[in-house]
């Protein structure tokens, strides 16, 4: 999920900010990220993991604000935000909602739903958009 992730806050950078940064950044991004759950792995320390998440999401609305895409329907992101932000909240409250809904889904479960209509999000984007 974090290569998928950084990927996607790689190609926001692209089309919002510089074309040219892709090259550098987007091996740069996938390495921090994949290190982020190495990192957790080995020490079962999170905060390096979760401050990359949190770090992108935070980046996402404050690029959105300050660049101009050359392209239609960049508030398709902002949905994803939202639903993946959604995805998250389900995901800390995992055992609360599998005692709520008597054991038939868990709060990891619903989170990969809402993650999963994140990305639908951005296909939809993608699919959909054109150049102004």
């Amino acid at each position: 999920m974090t290569l998928c992730f950084m990927s996607l806050f790689m190609a926001l950078i692209v089309d919002n900010i510089s074309a040219q940064l892709e090259e550098y950044l987007l091996p740069a991004s996938l390495l921090l990220g994949a290190s982020s759950v190495i990192y957790w792995h080995y020490t079962g320390d999170l905060r390096f993991y979760a401050f990359i998440q949190l770090g992108t999401l935070a980046a996402i609305p404050l690029i959105l604000f300050l660049y101009k895409s050359p392209y239609t329907l960049s508030h398709y992101l902002l949905y994803g935000l939202v639903f993946y932000a959604l995805a998250k909240i389900l995901e800390l409250n995992d055992k609360p909602i599998f005692e709520l809904s008597s054991g038939a889904i868990s709060g990891h479960t619903a989170k990969h739903l809402f993650a999963a209509i994140a990305t639908y999000c951005v296909y939809l984007m993608l699919k959909k958009r054109r150049l102004y």
